[in-house]
């Protein structure tokens, strides 16, 4: 880990990962992010428990690119309002997230010439609706 970059969060606000947790993440997929970056608040939105879509936001997206043989990847997380992910849903959506991580950070790395990916990135959405977790991700090479 080269380089870390942390915004400071108005009270009430959070990132979905720490810094531990990142580093965790890492050890288990078995590669290393050249930048961690927290930023400011991108959701104010609040909670709606009588809405069909009661939450959505974007807690964190990776990219890459490929310089002469090394991948240099970078995370970035988005600041959001705590209440956006009640304590019922962080686990499941954590789990979840870093499996689509893994996943996707694996395919990179292991790419071949032939993939085609020049600056890939995921982008992750976080949905909830009638108290289920949902979880949406954008793609791009």
């Amino acid at each position: 880990m080269k380089q870390i970059i942390k915004k400071k969060l108005p009270r009430g606000f959070r990132h979905l990962f720490s810094i531990k947790e990142i580093r965790d993440i890492q050890e288990q997929i078995g590669i290393r992010f050249d930048q961690i970056s927290f930023g400011h608040s991108l959701n104010s939105a609040t909670y709606q428990p009588n809405q069909v879509i009661q939450s959505a936001f974007h807690p964190v997206s990776v990219s890459g690119y490929l310089n002469e043989e090394n991948w240099l990847l970078q995370i970035h997380q988005s600041g959001f309002r705590d209440e956006l992910l009640p304590a019922e849903f962080r686990v499941e959506t954590k789990f979840k997230i870093v499996a689509l991580l893994s996943a996707y950070l694996l395919r990179v790395v292991n790419s071949k010439e032939t993939d085609f990916l020049r600056r890939p990135q995921l982008m992750v959405d976080v949905r909830i609706r009638n108290n289920q977790v949902e979880i949406a991700v954008r793609e791009s090479k």
